[in-house]
């Protein structure tokens, strides 16, 4: 039975002559009543049963596990339970958060087991502090059934407690370990690479910042224009948040001034993503835009909970409008 309105409605629509008699002695009215209650303690409890066991019971054995072959079950679980709970509720936001809730609890023991890998391999474990981040469907809190590795990690180098270059191998080591980890326990590897196993997606605080200043500001190093679109999808995994803000706030600060450059990166991925239904997130001035899809343009506007409109994308007439007092808008022939 689908957790919404639906069984109010029908009740409704059944009792509806009932309900406007004015006639209706009280104890007809606590009678017509008490129906309604018990349907709705019916429709209740199922709910609590079903999120007690796809969150609370399943979320306890994830943080027990100490095999990747029971994080693997677990994910197949959460899987089959979100699947079977939206064919009752066909509700594509509340997938998108119980394949958070369950994903990131998962990647998070797999980072902890990954952790403990690297203690018996001799070495520190965690090194430093480190950040693991979300990005594309996973940044964006967007994930379905299928999913695959988008992420980014960002760690602290250690104020020269370690010799020039181990902490950037620790990293790597432990990077590729969590990769194979992840797909382990039923986690794609990515096909374009966007996994910190990838040097472009690996860095301290201040090779991120080296980085991402070469490419804005002097177009130079290895990140690319579809590269800085995935960026704005960053979500904090596990570690040490205020690791991520120390990149990502001088990031969205040389995008504002340097909106020349946002345009071309922004042109160039939707040159490369052209499919109807395809959404990117843009960060501009502290404020989170989704792009949707909308006949032959694309316009970005302020995020919030509303369903993506998909329609044919015109190449040669795509307009990108930002809603902010700098507006500016582009045009491909």
């Amino acid at each position: 039975m689908p957790l919404d309105f639906s069984v109010i409605e029908k009740f409704i629509s059944d009792y509806r002559e009932a309900l406007t008699d004015k006639l209706l002695l009280r104890h007809e009215r606590y009678r017509i009543l008490v129906m309604l209650r018990d349907k709705l303690q019916v429709l209740l409890e199922n709910f609590e049963i079903f999120e007690a066991g796809i969150t609370s019971v399943l979320l306890n054995k994830i943080k027990k596990a100490t095999t990747y072959k029971e994080l693997k079950i677990c994910h197949n679980k959460a899987v089959d339970g979100i699947a079977e709970f939206f064919l009752d509720n066909p509700t594509i936001t509340d997938v998108h958060d119980l394949f958070r809730i369950n994903r990131d609890a998962i990647t998070v023991r797999v980072l902890q087991l990954v952790e403990e890998e690297m203690k018996a391999d001799g070495f520190e474990s965690p090194l430093t502090e480190y950040v693991w981040i979300g990005l594309g469907s996973e940044g964006r809190d967007e994930q379905t059934i299928l999913t695959d590795q988008d992420n980014m990690i960002v760690y602290d180098t250690g104020s020269g407690r370690y010799k020039s270059g181990f902490v950037e191998q620790y990293y790597e080591i432990f990077s590729n370990k969590v990769m194979e980890r992840l797909s382990d326990v039923g986690f794609e590897k990515c096909k374009g690479g966007v996994m910190p196993s990838n040097d472009k997606w690996r860095g301290s605080v201040q090779t991120w910042k080296k980085r991402l200043e070469d490419r804005i500001t002097y177009e130079n190093g290895s990140f690319e224009d579809l590269d800085i679109i995935i960026l704005t999808d960053a979500r904090p995994i596990k570690g040490n948040r205020k690791l991520l803000g120390e990149v990502m706030a001088p990031f969205f600060r040389l995008l504002n001034e340097n909106k020349h450059v946002m345009k071309e990166f922004i042109k160039s991925s939707i040159l490369t993503l052209c499919n109807p239904g395809i959404g990117l997130f843009c960060h501009i001035h502290g404020r989170i835009f989704r792009n949707f899809y909308i006949g032959e343009q694309l316009s970005i506007i302020p995020f919030n909970p509303v369903q993506i409109k998909t329609g044919k994308l015109n190449r040669r007439n795509l307009f990108l409008s930002e809603h902010f007092p700098q507006c500016f808008y582009i045009q491909i022939k």
